[in-house]
């Protein structure tokens, strides 16, 4: 019996290298359905990129412009200077790159406010690219956060105010009374972690606070994400269930996600944990089983259809990560 157990064992030991166990494993994975959606969202995608890559390189190329547009941001505090958010209507009187954003930046005296529509010329940039290996590149964030350059303006001409429809004003009136109320209530040196808590908002957190962040594996915690949306469903269904019944509470968190979403401005974190949660709230409603990796594939084809280069973002957070743990222990 003592012979025959150890032949038993013997027969049944684990191979790490077994090119049958592992073929097995491809034809279960790699079937039909998935190879064809895999030949059609390959198509889908770089016909995307084609077209995107096309309207990146085709931006003027001139370093002086002319540009007319609208004020889609509040404004971002700087050193030496101002940072807004512009949605262009024209560049050189012609309406090629009309709805594209672009950054300006304007001197601290210059006050610019959500929905104005102003005409700036200035120097435009693209952004450096990247000039060592595993260094920075800010023309490829600007990309994965869908901004086409940045504008120094040299001057400029306020033609109107509420140039945005009442839904898009009311929501950035509800983000500035929530930064207000944040500064009103909370010492300076808390308001910055505070804002990256709820809105996703570090501008205003000190570069030494986020470098212990990082350190103590947390700085996820300041990027809107899923530990979010758990708390905004939690919460919500605790507080609403008695009153809403069990199902007629979805429909709630449904709304509140999305307009988390909005508040935060639709970053790539929380669109994706956003969806997720709101898949999983309609398979609940249609009776369906929750499935983790549809959400998270559903909610990533629609980062992508968004902005492609949304997937850059990631790895070049895992660069630079992997760069300064190296550095970091040696």
């Amino acid at each position: 019996m003592y012979l025959l157990k150890r032949r038993i064992r013997r027969k049944h030991k684990f191979k790490l290298i077994s090119m049958t166990r592992y073929f097995r494993y491809i034809k279960l994975v790699l079937t039909q359905n998935v190879i064809l959606l895999i030949m059609i969202s390959s198509i889908i995608s770089n016909t995307i990129i084609m077209f995107q890559e096309d309207k990146y390189d085709n931006l003027y190329k001139e370093e002086k412009i002319k540009v007319e547009g609208i004020i889609v941001s509040n404004t971002i505090e700087k050193e030496y200077k101002d940072k807004y958010k512009l949605k262009v209507l024209k560049i050189n009187s012609l309406d090629l790159y009309e709805n594209t954003q672009i950054y300006i930046d304007v001197k601290k005296e210059i006050e610019l406010d959500y929905g104005d529509k102003i005409i700036c010329e200035g120097e435009f940039s693209k952004g450096s690219e990247q000039r060592n290996y595993g260094g920075f590149d800010y023309q490829l964030y600007l990309k994965s956060i869908k901004i086409y350059g940045t504008l120094a303006v040299e001057k400029y001409t306020k033609v109107s105010s509420n140039n945005v429809n009442i839904l898009e004003k009311s929501i950035n009136s509800i983000k500035i009374t929530i930064n207000k109320n944040i500064e009103r209530i909370l010492e300076t040196e808390y308001q910055g972690i505070v804002k990256g808590l709820i809105l996703g908002d570090t501008t205003n957190l000190e570069e030494e606070l986020k470098e212990k962040f990082q350190i103590a594996n947390i700085s996820h915690v300041l990027a809107v994400s899923g530990m979010h949306i758990i708390y905004i469903v939690v919460g919500i269904e605790f507080i609403f269930k008695k009153f809403l019944g069990k199902r007629n509470v979805k429909y709630l968190v449904i709304f509140s996600l999305i307009f988390y979403m909005s508040i935060t401005g639709f970053t790539s974190s929380i669109v994706r944990a956003g969806i997720m949660g709101i898949i999983n709230v309609i398979a609940f409603l249609t009776y369906r089983k929750k499935d983790i990796w549809t959400s998270i594939g559903f909610s990533l084809l629609i980062i992508l259809i968004k902005n492609p280069y949304a997937i850059t973002r990631s790895r070049t957070t895992i660069i630079i990560f992997r760069n300064y743990r190296n550095n970091y222990f040696q």
